[in-house]
């Protein structure tokens, strides 16, 4: 009853009336007991999870995950090899601290440096501002060539023989440095690897704690791992490599460890194709999953991503490109029919190289706010018949990041941003409802891209510190938990079928909490949006 009261619409003359703490006190002591009891539930799956992940147990799940991007200072830990997540190369001094200079490197194809100038050097680093939260102990760096490395930072030389350094790591904020002081034109150092001693044996390019921590989805969509948000991809020449020395790249992860992640661990790959992406760009793309993707997975396939968010240079793309082919006169207009028109080209390029649909889930996506955007996608040239699924973000929470209302919000305690989350999720149900509506008469079922909660400042509120730890505080709340559980029963009750979180990991800042945990090593038990997901998981099989 108490949830069902909490449920309810109530007043809505102000965001106070919104947030009223009826029964606080009792939501809150049921919320910790819950909570606590409900943890237990989840720990064999947890420690089954690199097991579950080889199995069907995710194939008839409603739930998926975003990655987060990958970065030397994101928190996801992904590959073994942790010289994946170097940064690029700076330009540096052998003989002073200037930790960048505007000399050129000289880089072969794939970024390793190929010859230094007098006195030059090459710097990068991983894991900054990971908190200390990468494992400590002794790693093994290896390469291949002639020339000399320092480390430092967080790491400390026990020993060195050609082509190894061992080093013991402490982690700390400052994370591990490498700096390349010598490089041999005629053999240059590159292939560098970084990894850690209890990992030495792994065949698999990724973490177990990765694989675990998505054991339960469906669908690993790839926005952020691949950098779609104003990517200056367009010709498949300018795509991140295996082979390339880091995948933190303007063009995001491979695509081949992309679906190698995928066929590990039985997860459909969700791809968003860059806006500007060439047809030689897509139609290469495509044959690389077709030949790469493991029997029984499909393939999704979104044209970039929120092509109808003005904050993106996608949006400002398809909106010049819609008035260029004379789409409409209104600027609005042709972004939208562009997008639907762009949409349906790649669904054919795939189709092409596929041999047909069975292997490709095709995905038109839309505002959640707004149906009508989705209406007018849809019936652009009968786009919809070319597709599978509308996709939208039936985010909650948002409105309390408002500059106009900020000053009062911040005086908010935790439980009354709470409260207010539990109603607001009403509010994008309705609208994702609308949405499911439109979508099915047009032959199309209602998935969700992205979600959760939406708390965060903009338009000048991000830098107000004290809302900031007020959304950080409502995140880590053990309430959240059972918002989010009751948020993901209403998406299907309210017609919705995959929900894809945004995201699986990542820290906390002023721009956001998006992360259902904020590091890869978090005790899930303490982490009530991660908990959340899997038990969602557990509780709606689905046949399995």
């Amino acid at each position: 009853m108490l949830l069902r009261s909490l449920a309810e619409p109530g007043p809505r003359h102000g965001l106070a009336d919104r947030a009223r703490k009826d029964r606080a006190s009792d939501f809150a002591t049921m919320t910790h007991t819950f909570l606590a009891r409900a943890s237990a539930l989840a720990l064999p799956f947890l420690l089954a999870a690199p097991a579950i992940g080889q199995t069907t147990f995710n194939r008839t799940s409603p739930a998926g995950g975003n990655l987060s991007e990958l970065a030397y200072w994101t928190t996801e830990r992904v590959f073994v090899n942790v010289f994946n997540r170097a940064a690029p190369w700076w330009s540096q001094k052998t003989t002073s601290s200037v930790w960048q200079t505007s000399e050129p490197l000289d880089v072969d194809a794939d970024g390793w440096v190929r010859s230094l100038r007098s006195e030059q050097a090459a710097g990068t680093l991983m894991f900054r501002d990971s908190a200390g939260h990468y494992p400590d102990g002794r790693y093994h760096v290896t390469y291949d060539g002639d020339g000399d490395l320092q480390l430092g930072f967080d790491a400390r030389e026990v020993r060195r023989s050609p082509g190894l350094i061992e080093i013991d790591v402490s982690p700390s904020d400052a994370g591990i440095y490498v700096k390349l002081v010598r490089t041999n034109p005629a053999d240059h150092l590159r292939n560098i690897r970084i990894v850690h001693q209890r990992h030495l044996s792994m065949t698999s390019e990724f973490l177990p704690i990765l694989k675990q921590s998505v054991a339960g989805y469906r669908e690993l969509r790839f926005m952020d791992f691949q950098r779609t948000n104003n990517s200056p991809i367009r010709e498949w020449s300018e795509r991140t490599k295996p082979s390339s020395y880091t995948q933190d790249a303007p063009g995001g992860v491979a695509l081949e460890h992309m679906i190698d992640l995928c066929n590990e661990t039985n997860s459909d790959p969700w791809v968003c194709i860059p806006h500007m992406a060439s047809d030689d760009y897509i139609r290469n793309f495509a044959r690389v999953v077709r030949d790469r993707m493991r029997p029984g997975l499909q393939v999704w396939v979104e044209y970039s991503n929120e092509v109808w968010n003005s904050l993106f240079t996608q949006h400002a793309w398809a909106q010049q490109e819609g008035l260029r082919l004379g789409l409409s006169t209104s600027p609005w207009t042709a972004h939208m029919r562009y997008y639907a028109q762009r949409s349906v080209d790649i669904f054919d390029i795939f189709e092409q190289e596929f041999g047909g649909t069975n292997r490709i889930v095709r995905v038109l996506a839309s505002q959640n706010a707004n149906p009508w955007v989705g209406e007018q996608i849809m019936d652009w040239q009968n786009a919809h018949q070319s597709a599978d699924v509308l996709a939208v973000a039936p985010y909650f929470g948002g409105g309390l990041g408002d500059p106009a209302t900020q000053f009062q919000i911040q005086s908010w305690t935790t439980e009354q941003v709470l409260t207010y989350c539990f109603r607001d999720v009403d509010a994008s149900m309705d609208t994702a409802r609308q949405n499911g509506d439109n979508a099915s008469s047009r032959g199309l079922r209602l998935v969700a891209y992205e979600g959760g909660q939406h708390l965060v400042g903009w338009g000048g509120a991000e830098n107000n510190t004290q809302l900031e730890a007020l959304f950080h505080s409502a995140n880590r709340h053990p309430w959240m938990y059972v918002i989010n559980l009751s948020y993901l029963g209403k998406w299907l009750r309210s017609g919705g079928t995959d929900f894809v979180y945004y995201n699986t990991t990542s820290a906390f800042s002023k721009w956001g909490s998006w992360g259902s945990r904020e590091y890869s090593d978090d005790d899930p038990w303490r982490s009530p949006k991660f908990l959340s997901m899997l038990h969602w998981v557990i509780w709606n099989k689905r046949t399995w």
